[in-house]
């Protein structure tokens, strides 16, 4: 792709970014958080900076206690309030692309609870085979049943999800052993 290409690119995928940040699959359809995080990167690769920090602006806003993210929601209304744990782990990879990027200390900051949050759920819903549980069910109280089956797409982005935290932790001087050690297990399940 020439440089012109790339900056169209993320253009057109800035014209349909929601006014809180949402970047959703495309104009009116639904946003999930791993789909969100991959258009925050393409939008840092084609220069559009603004949205970029919006984008990440509503992951901070929008993740919820237990470091997840609803895995549908359509104009900032939730239609599916379940997790899905490749779909939450993916913002470290995000975080860790803007910081290769940017070298931005203070963003790396912001953005380092929200890391973590996300990553210690994916680390609680490791299955004691290795693998990570697909996704965890909500209700009218919150977290509820969780589907105990690992799939293999969702746990390769895992792992590579894992992989990027445990260097942001190492940027940060915070290490985070269960991370690595979630990722061991993961990578021999």
């Amino acid at each position: 792709m020439t440089p012109e290409q790339i900056a169209t690119t993320a253009a057109s995928i800035a014209s349909m970014q929601e006014a809180d940040g949402a970047i959703p699959w495309t104009t009116g359809e639904h946003t999930d958080a791993w789909n969100h995080v991959e258009g925050a990167m393409a939008l840092l690769v084609g220069g559009e900076v603004e949205a970029t920090e919006a984008a990440y602006d509503w992951c901070l806003r929008t993740q919820r206690a237990d470091g997840s993210w609803p895995m549908k929601l359509v104009s900032g209304t939730i239609e599916d309030a379940s997790t899905e744990t490749n779909m939450a782990a993916y913002v470290a990879v995000g975080v860790l692309h803007h910081w290769s990027i940017r070298r931005d200390r203070a963003f790396l900051e912001r953005m380092w609870p929200v890391v973590r949050r996300a990553l210690d759920l994916v680390v609680d819903l490791q299955l004691p085979f290795g693998g990570i549980a697909w996704s965890r069910e909500w209700d009218a109280n919150g977290p509820a049943k969780v589907n105990a089956e690992a799939l293999l797409a969702g746990s390769s982005s895992i792992y590579q999800a894992l992989r990027c935290g445990v260097a942001l932790a190492e940027i940060l001087d915070e290490p985070q052993p269960e991370w690595e050690l979630a990722g061991g297990r993961l990578g021999h399940a």
